[in-house]
């Protein structure tokens, strides 16, 4: 009898060639998705450079609309729509992070497993725009049951009453091995000895 696999929604604004995204992607391509199978959440209507891979690998995708103040009450209401239908989304991995105290807290309703996960530190905290975005993060480590971090310094900033587990970015350490043959035409190509 076979089983479905373990489906994990990973929140991101776009699912282009950011530092988060590709550290998602890096762990997508690697791990076994009879098991577990990411799908993705954007705040944007761009098609991002990681769409079409991450549908070939079995991956689903879903467009929230883009977060401003003002639409609250619609965004909310997405996120509560999304949740209510997908029952299947178990896990929400927060990598977006200016809003997240939102939608885990919609997720919390729901009794879904909520994971924040830190890729930053702050920037720009003393603008209005900034000022509001940390109201926002501040009420995060309430949300989260999982506290991740790329870096101490991301966590902190996160998390500053909660522990957190610091998780290194992950590069596929393959890509960089030295391949002797490539090495040797690059050499002949310089006219390296």
């Amino acid at each position: 009898m076979s089983q479905n696999p373990i489906r994990v929604l990973c929140v991101f604004s776009s699912l282009d060639r950011g530092g988060a995204e590709s550290m998602c992607m890096n762990l997508y391509r690697k791990i076994d998705r009879s098991k577990v199978q990411f799908d993705f959440v954007k705040h944007t209507h761009e098609k991002g450079a990681f769409e079409e891979e991450i549908t070939s690998l079995g991956g689903r995708i879903y467009e929230a609309p883009r977060y401003k103040i003002y639409n609250y009450p619609k965004y909310r209401r997405w996120w509560v729509k999304h949740l209510s239908s997908h029952p299947e989304h178990r896990i929400i991995h927060g990598h977006f992070f200016g809003i997240s105290a939102v939608y885990f807290q919609i997720a919390k309703q729901y009794n879904r497993i909520t994971v924040g996960h830190s890729h930053c530190t702050p920037q720009n905290s003393k603008t209005i725009k900034g000022v509001l975005k940390q109201l926002h993060i501040n009420r995060i480590e309430r949300y989260a049951d999982y506290c991740f971090a790329c870096g101490s310094d991301a966590g902190k900033w996160i998390y500053p009453h909660r522990k957190f587990k610091v998780l290194n970015n992950s590069i596929d350490t393959a890509k960089f091995r030295i391949d002797e043959t490539i090495r040797e035409q690059q050499r002949e190509e310089l006219h390296l000895s």
